[in-house]
Formats: C-alpha cells, structure tokens, sequence
C-alpha cells in the first residue's frame, strides 16, 4: 500500500495518473485531501488513512506534503519528492529567506503567487508551468494548472512539533531542475534523509517521468517486503 502526499495548491487529483500504473502493477494507493486549515488537521488527514491500512505502508510525499510525512508515525518508509523537510521549530519561510540571502538570487515560487481573498493564495496560470511542470508535456501542464486550487497564505510559518526521521526510513529525490522548491534548498532536507537520489527533472516528476518514480516505489517496495 502506498500512500500518496500531494503538495501546495494540488489535490490528489493529481496524482490520477501515477494511481493508474501503480494500480497495475499491483500496489494501491490512498491519496488523502489535504486541504486543510492548520498543519495537525492535514497530519491527521494523512494518519487517518495510513491507519486505515493492514501494514505499515509506504508514502510518497511530494513538496509541502514532506512537511506532512515527517509527523506520521505506523510508516515504513517516505519517499520524498522535492519535498520540504523540516525541523522542528523551523519553517519553509526560513530556509527560503536562507536560500535568497546565500544565492543573492530571487525565488522563482514567489514570483508565481498571487493574493487571494480570507486569507488564500493562488498560482499564477501563466507562471505554474514555470514553477512547477517545466519538462512535462504541454497538455499534462495545462490539465495539472487546472487543477491547482487556493492555499492558505500562512503556510509559510507552519513548523512541525516532531519528526519521525529517526524511526523510519526516507529516501529523498532532489529534482535538479526544480523552480518551485530550490535545487541548494532540496540539498538540506536530503541531508536529513537516510537515502538521497538526483534526477534531472522539475518540480513534479510524478507527471512527468513517471516511470521514474513507479520505478523507485517498486524498488522500495520489493526490497522492505523482502526482509519482512
């Protein structure tokens, strides 16, 4: 069983695609909506349905889902898509403003957020492709634009209270073209996983190289089953 953590301003919709080839090669999938106000809900999201599962599952988590997966517990190993990788007391506000002043180099994500109404913010349709689908085929970034959705504006300063790195096994991919989330940000956090592979690809891999990913949760998968 797999469950899969989108990010920021995506649903699990997004996640359709990689959810069929998963299915077909005989690993469900759960993908939660996380869209939720405050960071314990969206845990408790993501708990609820690896709760929900017979054996400890693995997850895929990708971007600000990382920040999720890091506070679960009854997981037997994350995947970690350009993920944010947090310490406690440690926000994605402040490592971004660590990036800027170390680069001297604006943050492309910035550039693509827009204000919204009570307190949400949306992505720019003509920026998303930029940020997050550059090496996906045009009609995979239009469909996965129309899907993004508002987010809340304070995500920013959400922190978790804890983390389970210590107790389960994570592998991080750093996406070495990523526009949303920093290729020397990515760095850090894969600093903090127990695995950390490189691919030559932008923000969300899972549209487009997905064999990629398929073939590093196949990989997982077959060698944790093999031990248990």
């Amino acid at each position: 069983m797999l469950i899969a953590l989108h990010g920021s301003w995506h649903q699990p919709a997004h996640f359709a695609d990689l959810t069929s080839r998963l299915t077909h090669t005989g690993i469900d999938v759960l993908a939660p909506d996380l869209d939720k106000d405050s960071l314990p809900d969206r845990v408790a999201a993501a708990q609820e349905a690896v709760d929900s599962c017979p054996k400890p599952p693995l997850v895929l988590a990708h971007s600000f889902g990382g920040l999720v997966a890091e506070s679960l517990t009854g997981v037997r190993h994350i995947i970690h898509l350009a993920s944010y990788v947090l310490d406690p007391g440690e926000t994605a506000t402040d490592v971004v403003v660590r990036a800027i002043e170390q680069t001297g180099a604006p943050d492309p994500l910035l550039a693509a957020i827009r204000p919204g109404p009570d307190g949400y913010t949306h992505i720019d349709p003509e920026s998303a492709r930029e940020a997050f689908y550059a090496d996906c085929k045009p009609e995979d970034a239009n469909s996965a634009t129309q899907l993004l959705r508002p987010e809340r504006d304070d995500i920013g300063q959400w922190t978790p209270t804890r983390v389970n790195r210590d107790v389960t096994p994570s592998t991080y991919v750093l996406c070495e073209q990523d526009r949303a989330v920093r290729p020397e940000i990515q760095e850090l956090f894969a600093a903090r996983c127990g695995e950390a592979l490189a691919w030559p690809t932008s923000h969300s891999p899972y549209l487009s190289q997905p064999d990629l990913v398929l073939d590093l949760i196949r990989r997982i998968d077959s060698a944790r089953t093999s031990q248990t």
